[in-house]
């Protein structure tokens, strides 16, 4: 799978999918393009390996 590159708003939308338990994380991985492991990674939030300084954990589900 290609890497896709993600959004604050589609990262607040993969939380919003993991806090209602409904989707697995693989499902959510390929709703958005992006492999399980990356859901994983969101959910601890780990850093994104695409930003300096990021972490998907600083990354709330607010709309600023």
């Amino acid at each position: 799978m290609g890497r896709q590159k993600l959004t604050e708003c589609k990262v607040r939308r993969i939380k919003g999918l993991l806090l209602e338990g409904v989707m697995t994380k693989t499902d959510i991985g390929k709703q958005f393009g992006v492999g399980r492991s990356q859901i994983c990674k969101i959910n601890k939030g780990m850093s994104e390996p695409n930003h300096k300084n990021s972490r998907w954990g600083d990354i709330d589900l607010k709309d600023k």
